[in-house]
This record gives structure tokens, C-alpha cells and sequence, in this order.
């Protein structure tokens, strides 16, 4: 396991290759050791917690520290580098010769006065567990549908940014975020739009019904205008949604040709039985004998694009919902079977805040104005009020570093889940796995993160000569090591 994930990381950062995002040696060490640590933690203290993880010497926590906010590591070449390192590491899941990308944002509750990126959100799913509404960050997710040894799928994640609460630093100097100003939704769209021609792919984006609507679909058709790989998206139709039939044209009339047919609500079409097909659809894990009609209609007041739609009942008790696919000649059920995989992205998420805790960094800026919480409706966006340069250049290093926190997160999470697919089908981890079969053990990452814990003394002192483990050592504090770790 110690030379796996050395091996997988040391491609990663590749600090001795030409381009690599690191370029020395030390720097290359201490994210080796972060990353490491966000495998080992169990608190939420932030830097600090990864310090404890390893029982790093408290006196190096400014180092630490310096490795999040240093601009010796270029983000955008570390995304690159991790894109690349999953697409060889793993095997992409495809249809019909394309990947298949989810994406969503997750939020996390902050209190912080002088933290970039908190703003005020409302809840909007259906559960009571969360309050009306809160302060925190909004991150956004892109992950990949990869294959196990077994032939199980799990959405391996790719990138994580702040896409909200930041948009005026968008016409900053030295802005590395000049999308800040706009949706969440296109903002990810733009990012998997960017994925696909950095793997030179088509590729497949399932996405929540916050991205039905118009703004989204222009944004996606000028991406594919200028891209050669095209992402086709499929997203979950609103209840209220009206759709046109296509507009029947005489050439002999003279005037205009109409734009669209006869309006009518997709909801009415989809519950009305005529035209419902028969077939097993593969859906949640198990098959199922279900319902569904497809059909090519107009969608948009004044956009009158033709979309692909899939009306579908599982008859397990769901009922009926429609799908909406941007490609019109796409397969009605895989586009059923392809979007069900869709809730593998939230097991991600899961992960990623409750085992890596991802999101609970805390890193502020004196140069941030204090954010009163409070503040009347219309009020210009606290940001708005920094106008000197130097203070501008201290938030944007505040913003990335807790974007490297997050990508460090995700790095850790993949690195583990990639050790999770190799270990599935058996392996000496049996006695921490929670999920039992009569014919497969499926491991999550948390299952590798408390192995790699309860093991940590003994591949310390078995790879005692290798330079990481030496660069660890120095940084302990003996006292701390031998409480965290028990070393012999």
C-alpha cells in the first residue's frame, strides 16, 4: 500500500519532471505529507488537525501552513496533473465512446467573519435535519464514473472550487477565477466542458434540475461551437415544464414559418400511458421492470431547441419523472440507466466531508472586510468595498489556498479509492469492511483510511529508509509520535 500510493503521488506531483506542478524537492514533501494526513485524521481542526494526524512538531505549523497559501504550487497544473494521473490510474466508465461526468456543489456551514467565499444559503432539499437557511461556503464538484476490478462503478472526484460568494473578484488583477461572476451551474458546465478537451473526449455531464434552463443550454451549445469534443448533458425535466411540438411546415404558405407547434405540459404527456414501452432497465443496482416513452420536442420560450425526453416509471414506488437529454439521437434507456448512477456522486460527496472532512478549512484574511451576516437587502456585495491592490492579492492567496485545501481532499479521497478497487475483491482488510456479500467484499475509503491508521507504526517502520518516511520522522515530535503512534 506505502509504494502504491508513493508511486501514485510521485506522478502526480512529479516535482522532477519538466511542467510538473512542484518543483523542489521540499515542497514536494510536505504535500506528500498533507496529503497523507488527510488520510490519517479523524477531527475537523483544519492545518492544525493535519498536523496531529502525523504528531507533526507544532513548531513546523507555519510551514504547513506556507504550503497552502505559497504560489510555488500551480493549481490549475495540479487539477491537470491529477485529471491525467485518474484517467491512467483507473478505468473511465463509457457510452457509446463517451465518459461520463457528474456534477453538483456542496455546501458546508461557516461562521467565518473574514473567510472568502460565505454567503448566506437557503436550504432546498426536503429534509428537516438542515435549518431554513445558513452561512458557509458553496463548493462545486466534478467527478468521473470509473470501473472497479469487479466491474462496480463509483464516481472517482476530479475537481473542487469555490463557485459562489466570490464574484467580484472576478475583474481583479491577477484573478485566476474570471468565471467568478457567474452561476454555479455554468460555472461547472464550463469546467466539464474543459475536462473533455483536456482528455480529448466526448464526454456525458448528469447534472440536477438547477441546470434546466436556458442560460445553461446556451452556454452549452457555445461551448460545443468551438470545442471538438462535445458534451451532450442530461439533466431531470421540472414539473411545471411546457414543451412544444415541432412546427408543421407548408412550403406552399406564404410568410413565416412558425418557430413552434401546439404547447403542452411534459407532465400530462409522460402520465399518459399511450406509446409506453415495456423493457428492464438496470437502475439503483438492480434490474427493473419498468415503463417509459421518449420523444423529441421544442423546450425554451424563445429558444425552441429540440431536447430528447424520457419519461419513466420503475414501478418500485417512485412514480413517474422525465429526463432530458441535449443529444436527440442518444439511447432512451441508457439515459434512464446512465442518470441513475447519478446518486453515486453523493456517496462521493459523504466521503468526502464526513472521512476527509474536505471542507472544513479555516483560512481567513485581515485584508477580507468583516462580513456582518446581517446586512439589508440590495447592499452591494461585501468584496465590492476593496479597492487597494494589496489587499485584493491577500484575499486571492486567502481563496487559493482553500482551494488547494479542497483539491489536496480530493487527491486523498482518490488515492484511497483507487486502493478500495484493488482490495474489493478480497485482501487482508476483511476485518474493517462493512458491507458483506457470500461472493465480494466491497470496501469503501473509509475502510482504507482506518487500515492505513491502525497500520501506520508498522509501514513506518518497515520503509524506515525510504526519504518520505525520514522527512516524516524529522518532523515529529517524538513525544507526540509515540502517543499518536505507539513506535517502537
Amino acid at each position: 500500500m506505502w509504494n502504491y500510493i508513493k508511486r501514485m503521488l510521485s506522478s502526480l506531483l512529479g516535482h522532477k519532471k519538466d511542467n510538473a506542478p512542484i518543483s523542489n524537492t521540499l515542497t514536494f514533501n510536505w504535500v506528500f505529507t498533507i496529503i497523507l494526513s488527510f488520510m490519517l485524521r479523524l477531527h475537523k481542526g483544519g492545518v492544525s488537525s493535519l498536523q496531529r494526524a502525523l504528531g507533526i512538531d507544532p513548531s513546523h505549523y507555519c510551514s504547513m501552513d506556507d504550503v497552502f497559501r505559497s504560489g510555488v504550487i500551480d493549481l490549475q497544473s495540479m487539477r491537470n496533473s491529477w485529471i491525467d494521473v485518474i484517467t491512467t490510474e483507473m478505468t473511465p466508465y463509457e457510452v457509446d465512446g463517451r465518459l461520463v461526468f457528474t456534477g453538483d456543489g456542496v455546501l458546508q456551514p461557516k461562521e467565518g467573519r473574514r473567510q472568502p467565499g460565505v454567503t448566506r444559503h437557503h436550504k432546498d432539499s426536503g429534509t428537516q435535519t438542515k435549518p431554513s437557511s445558513f452561512h458557509g461556503i458553496h463548493a462545486g464538484c466534478i467527478n468521473i464514473l470509473t470501473k472497479t476490478n469487479n466491474g462496480n462503478l463509483c464516481a472517482t472526484p476530479l475537481t473542487a472550487e469555490l463557485m459562489d460568494g466570490l464574484a467580484p473578484t472576478a475583474n481583479w488583477k491577477n484573478s485566476k477565477k474570471p468565471h467568478a461572476n457567474r452561476t454555479l451551474e455554468l460555472q461547472e458546465i464550463t469546467r466539464a466542458s474543459e475536462i473533455t478537451n483536456r482528455l480529448q473526449h466526448y464526454g456525458i455531464y448528469l447534472t440536477d434540475k438547477a441546470s434546466m434552463c436556458q442560460d445553461c443550454f446556451r452556454e452549452l451549445d457555445a461551448l460545443n461551437a468551438t470545442s471538438e469534443y462535445k458534451l451532450s448533458m442530461i439533466v431531470p425535466a421540472k414539473k411545471d415544464c411546457t414543451v412544444y411540438e415541432k412546427p408543421v411546415i407548408d412550403p406552399h404558405k406564404r410568410g413565416r414559418h412558425p418557430l413552434k407547434g401546439d404547447p403542452f405540459k411534459v407532465m400530462d404527456w409522460a402520465k399518459n400511458p399511450d406509446g409506453q414501452i415495456n423493457a428492464p432497465i438496470f437502475a439503483y443496482g438492480k434490474t427493473h421492470n419498468a415503463k417509459y416513452k421518449t420523444g423529441c420536442f421544442l423546450w425554451g420560450k424563445g429558444y425552441y431547441r429540440e431536447f430528447r425526453f424520457v419519461a419513466v416509471d420503475l414501478c418500485d414506488g417512485r412514480g413517474v419523472f422525465v429526463l432530458v437529454c441535449t443529444d436527440t439521437d442518444f439511447d432512451p434507456v441508457s439515459i434512464v440507466q446512465l442518470y441513475c448512477y447519478r446518486f453515486l456522486c453523493e456517496e462521493a460527496f459523504k466521503q468526502y466531508k464526513t472521512v476527509f472532512h474536505g471542507l472544513d478549512m479555516h483560512f481567513w484574511s485581515k485584508s477580507h472586510p468583516w462580513n456582518s451576516f446581517v446586512a439589508p437587502k440590495g447592499t452591494a456585495h461585501v468584496l465590492e468595498s476593496v479597492e487597494d491592490p494589496e489587499a485584493q492579492e491577500h484575499i486571492l492567496k486567502t481563496v487559493d489556498a482553500m482551494e488547494r485545501y479542497l483539491q489536496f481532499a480530493i487527491m486523498a479521497q482518490g488515492i484511497a479509492q483507487r486502493i478500495a478497487s484493488e482490495q474489493e475483491i478480497g485482501g487482508t482488510i476483511h476485518r474493517f469492511t462493512s458491507k458483506r456479500s457470500k461472493n465480494a467484499v466491497k470496501v469503501s475509503e473509509e475502510d482504507i483510511c482506518n487500515y492505513l491508521s491502525a497500520h501506520l507504526s508498522l509501514l513506518l517502520a518497515k520503509y524506515s529508509d525510504d526519504e518520505l518516511i525520514q522527512f516524516i520522522r524529522g518532523k515529529q515530535s517524538v513525544e507526540d509520535a509515540e502517543t499518536a503512534f505507539n513506535l517502537l
